[in-house]
């Protein structure tokens, strides 16, 4: 796993960070167009960003354990080198696509680390402070219910989810729904045209509206740098 850097050009004093998660069904990774390509509209915001590379092999264990794993990872490190990337590190979000936002999701509703600690970065909390998640798929199972990993409570930051009307939008109205019975702050947008993996491929549909959303999310939500306008 490593960490590719973006930052911003900050007026003064920290700025939020967001560590973005690409999609890839957890066999690959879209590191552009779900990755490197979303850093200039973030930068442009005042938000430092980070994409990670995280393992994508399939073992005998879910399939998503080694990337939340370098997500929980991945968020200690930046909170615990704050001051070395000019970040705030009560700002420290996450945003997935597909596959990384299930580990995005995972990260936020987990109770427990998903590895055990290896050093003094470990003791620094993994948990984002806010989550975005774009088209997330295979959070629900079979049976109906969130995999057993996800266990949110009223202490599970706010989170922004988008997806498409043609995409299995059974797992955000369920991750949504999970999330306003804990009492949690969530906002959900589903398009009214659209597929699975749009990323940030340009497009006059609605569904490419949803960066302007979440601008007006993270506005609201008081993340976004006094400076930085929707």
């Amino acid at each position: 796993p490593s960490l590719e850097f973006f930052p911003t050009n900050p007026e003064k004093g920290r700025v939020p960070c967001i560590l973005i998660l690409p999609g890839g069904g957890f066999t690959e990774l879209m590191m552009d167009y779900e990755g490197e390509d979303a850093a200039p509209f973030l930068n442009k915001l005042g938000i430092t960003v980070f994409v990670l590379k995280y393992r994508v092999p399939i073992r005998n264990q879910p399939r998503y354990t080694a990337a939340v794993q370098d997500t929980e990872r991945a968020l200690s490190f930046l909170r615990a080198h704050a001051a070395d990337y000019g970040i705030d590190p009560h700002k420290i979000g996450v945003l997935g696509f597909s596959a990384g936002a299930i580990s995005a999701a995972i990260a936020e509703a987990s109770d427990h680390r998903a590895y055990a600690p290896v050093d003094a970065i470990d003791q620094t909390p993994f948990r984002p402070d806010f989550a975005c998640l774009i088209y997330p798929g295979l959070i629900l199972q079979p049976s109906g219910e969130l995999v057993p990993d996800i266990h949110i409570t009223k202490d599970t930051p706010p989170t922004f989810i988008a997806m498409a009307d043609k995409d299995k939008t059974e797992n955000a109205i369920a991750y949504y729904t999970a999330l306003k019975k804990a009492g949690v702050s969530a906002e959900l947008h589903i398009y009214s045209d659209g597929a699975h993996g749009f990323g940030m491929r340009p497009t006059t549909d609605p569904r490419g509206t949803w960066t302007s959303r979440l601008t007006d999310w993270l506005t609201y939500q008081k993340i976004l740098p006094a400076s930085s306008s929707p």
